[in-house]
């Protein structure tokens, strides 16, 4: 996978999501710290930028949630600009959401799956550690030019690759 630092040789499977996420970035050789309620933070470096990543797990609903926090905020002036270009992007992904926080201007992407730790593999999460990844990677140039006004939403918008 993209941001690879091993690979994963085990098929055991947790009793617990958490144990799940745990397994996967130890084998990954991830340092992650527990935050609490379930919640692990992790930072990322990819292709474009470095960013952090907050994992949470609800054992009793079955869900993953991955929040990959962007390290920039909007300014006020740029918000509009911002959302529209926030809004084609998530009309055109399959898996996950972007989000603008309307109070600090921070940019996240969320990618949340249910998950039974007794049929989820660290297989599958790595999967979708990989794709939440990739996104931000991909398009985080194209927020750059729209939040910087280097860029109106379309032209950054076609600018994706």
């Amino acid at each position: 996978m993209f941001f690879s630092k091993k690979t994963i040789e085990k098929n055991e499977l947790p009793a617990t999501l958490t144990g799940l996420v745990e397994q996967l970035l130890t084998e990954k050789g991830f340092n992650y710290t527990f935050l609490k309620d379930n919640l692990i933070k992790i930072g990322i470096k990819g292709d474009r930028l470095s960013w952090q990543v907050y994992i949470r797990t609800d054992e009793e609903r079955k869900l993953i949630t991955i929040n990959s926090v962007l390290p920039l905020c909007v300014e006020d002036a740029q918000k509009l600009n911002m959302v529209d270009l926030l809004n084609r992007v998530n009309y055109q992904i399959l898996f996950g959401k972007w989000c603008l926080d309307n109070e600090d201007g921070e940019i996240s992407h969320i990618t949340t799956h249910l998950a039974d730790p007794g049929h989820f593999t660290t297989k599958e999460l790595d999967i979708l550690f990989d794709t939440n990844f990739r996104s931000v990677d991909s398009i985080f140039p194209a927020i750059a030019n729209v939040n910087f006004g280097n860029a109106a939403p379309v032209i950054a918008f076609n600018s994706i690759s």
